[in-house]
């Protein structure tokens, strides 16, 4: 990456810096407007210093004079009857030439709007976006921020140049479009290299189980345990290919989000998991569970992944026993899936959600070390966040976060 490029969380922050900024000085004109501020202070070239508003008009010329924004005051006919050096350079017009002149020569009637401005919202603030033609030609995308003030019947307006903004905004979208297609590209590759894995790996454990049942027993104890890791090698990577397969999935297959009862998608995990569940005698609690706005097939396989890994890692003494509960805070669901099993040491928590990553020696455990990666990427696809506090020997507590959707009915 050179030095011009900027990344996405970079261009984000500027965004909301540009946004701040811009909100504190519309505060400012409008505080002053009001007579809402007795005293500024000003940082000059030699030092700070505190004007009060006995000089309020030098004052206020002083503060807009050193605003970024372009400042004007309007007759009611759109004249120019003041403004400051900034409009003036957006302008491309010498600031001595503006006075007198019409605003519209610069901005668009229709990006104007005079009846908005004068009569509708009549001493009330008013913003909206549209465009100033300079006089040599460049156009400038702008932020119209204006006040009709009653008592002297002029316009007070501030004019901001969102060049620097729809830039970064412009930017901004298309590194999201570039992640966008890179994220295709990849899940492509993902599933055509591992479809394609398939067939040369079936025709390896086919052989391999033929030498197996032909030969097993027939050679001497090495020829046997070579032939047994050839079949076992061939059953991993034929479950560590599925798994990738249905990771590559995850961003192709989804349905369309709506409004559904999580325990709904929770009770068709349990359907799912019922004879590992009989199996292992597990007993499996939840709380009462709300309505989310989600894709309900994937919500589903986060439950069934992550109560599925709760019965798996139980301690081989004590029936697992799980919980499920969730709490609304702010503007997201946490949900929560406790258990009891043999937990983990803090150190790896954050390498669990890891494609293939394992915790155990291969053989101890079934799997292909895909599930919490699986679920990882639908919470992530979901605008949610998920992770795990756990005790090494007490279990383990994964939570997962879906945000609430404003707009559900």
């Amino acid at each position: 990456m050179t030095k011009k490029e900027k990344t996405r969380e970079e261009l984000i922050a500027e965004n909301e810096e540009l946004k701040i900024k811009l909100l504190e000085s519309n505060e400012i004109f409008n505080a002053i407007g009001k007579g809402e501020i007795d005293t500024l202070i000003l940082d000059t070239p030699e030092g700070p210093q505190t004007f009060t508003l006995q000089g309020a008009d030098y004052i206020y010329r002083v503060l807009i004079e050193e605003m970024n924004q372009g400042v004007a005051i309007l007759t009611s006919d759109f004249t120019i009857s003041y403004c400051n050096s900034q409009l003036a350079s957006m302008s491309k017009v010498p600031l001595e030439m503006m006075i007198g002149r019409k605003i519209t020569d610069f901005i668009p009637e229709d990006g104007f709007n005079k009846r908005h401005l004068l009569f509708e919202m009549s001493g009330e603030h008013i913003k909206e976006e549209t465009v100033l033609n300079a006089v040599d030609g460049t156009v400038l995308p702008v932020e119209l921020s204006a006040q009709f003030l009653e008592d002297i019947n002029n316009i007070y307006l501030i004019i901001t140049d969102l060049s620097y903004y729809k830039r970064v905004e412009k930017e901004l979208h298309e590194l999201v479009e570039n992640l966008k297609d890179s994220n295709y590209e990849l899940q492509q590759f993902a599933y055509i290299t591992s479809h394609d894995l398939q067939e040369p790996l079936r025709t390896i454990a086919s052989y391999a189980g033929l030498l197996k049942h032909r030969y097993g027993g027939q050679l001497d104890q090495d020829a046997d345990d070579f032939i047994e890791f050839m079949v076992d090698g061939s059953k991993r990577m034929k479950s560590m290919i599925q798994g990738l397969l249905d990771y590559s999935r995850v961003g192709t297959q989804n349905e369309e989000f709506k409004n559904f009862n999580s325990e709904e998608a929770l009770n068709y995990a349990l359907s799912s998991l019922n004879s590992s569940i009989n199996e292992n005698k597990a007993e499996i609690t939840y709380d009462k569970l709300p309505v989310i706005y989600a894709d309900e097939r994937q919500i589903a396989r986060v439950f069934q992944n992550l109560i599925g890994n709760a019965i798996k890692f139980h301690r081989r003494e004590t029936p697992p026993k799980i919980h499920i509960s969730v709490e609304k805070e702010n503007n997201e669901f946490i949900f929560a899936v406790a258990d009891n099993g043999i937990g983990m040491e803090e150190q790896y928590t954050g390498k669990i959600f890891e494609v293939f990553k394992r915790l155990h020696a291969i053989g101890e455990y079934q799997g292909a070390g895909i599930g919490l990666a699986i679920v990882k990427r639908i919470i992530d696809q979901h605008g949610g966040k998920i992770w795990v506090e756990s005790k090494l020997g007490i279990g383990s507590t994964f939570y997962f976060t879906v945000p609430i959707n404003k707009n559900k009915p």
